[in-house]
């Protein structure tokens, strides 16, 4: 067969040998058989298969399990936490029970507007039948009671009552008082230094201040007034022999 001029042959003459097999000559070239076994014109490439998307292995959730160095640094935490209460429980000192003095009763006295400041100390004497090579803690309570009498009782005003006592652990309480028939009540209480030694007689000194307001109607304010301190003996669990504690006013 001769190729129509001007045509391009549609083989690929590549040394006069095509690439599928057939034998050239000239511009003419014989083509190869087809394998054995194919229809002639049926492909050799085999049909696509159908893709099938690979089912995803289970995996845990990121999640689920804390990662590994914040593990390890809970465990640490938990390891100190556990370290400083051995510690605590090792090192704490034994204490004795908490030992009560008797009520201490202040002398009543009076404010006035004219008068409306008052000063009252207090003394607090913790002692044992021999010198002891430990410290005492304790705390000291002030109940008082305050009652107004105007001049006038016919008039309405009513002062303000402040009263402090030194060291107190709140802010000083400020009431209005009440008429003559109503008693108003405070309570104050300061802790007592246990650096107090009992080797010697253990002292502790405080305070109490007294204030009625002095811009209002003429009258006073009548205060009672008590006084009552609790104590213990840090470093043994028992109280020292003889121990005594007791409030004074000096």
């Amino acid at each position: 067969m001769t190729p129509m001029s001007g045509a391009a042959p549609t083989g690929d003459f590549q040394g006069c040998i095509p690439p599928w097999g057939g034998v050239a000559s000239g511009l003419l070239y014989t083509p190869a058989a087809p394998e054995r076994g194919l229809a002639r014109g049926a492909s050799t490439t085999e049909p696509p298969q159908p893709m099938h998307r690979a089912s995803p292995s289970p995996r845990l959730e990121s999640s689920s399990f804390p990662p590994r160095h914040s593990r390890l640094r809970a465990w640490a935490a938990r390891l100190a936490l556990l370290g400083a209460s051995a510690s605590v429980l090792a090192t704490s000192e034994p204490t004795s029970p908490d030992f009560h003095s008797e009520e201490h009763a202040g002398p009543p006295f009076s404010l006035s507007t004219e008068a409306p400041r008052a000063t009252r100390h207090l003394v607090i004497r913790a002692t044992a039948a021999k010198p002891e090579d430990t410290s005492v803690w304790g705390e000291l309570s002030v109940r008082i009671s305050a009652r107004w009498k105007p001049t006038d009782p016919t008039l309405p005003q009513r002062p303000w009552f402040r009263a402090s006592l030194q060291g107190a652990s709140s802010p000083d309480p400020i009431v209005v008082l009440g008429g003559p028939d109503d008693t108003t009540v405070i309570e104050l209480r300061a802790g007592l230094s246990k650096e107090c030694p009992l080797d010697a007689a253990c002292e502790w000194h405080k305070a109490v201040d007294f204030e009625v307001q002095d811009n209002v109607s003429p009258g006073t304010v009548d205060v009672e007034w008590t006084a009552v301190a609790s104590a213990h003996v840090e470093g043994t669990s028992d109280l020292p022999k003889g121990f005594t504690l007791e409030v004074s006013s000096p």
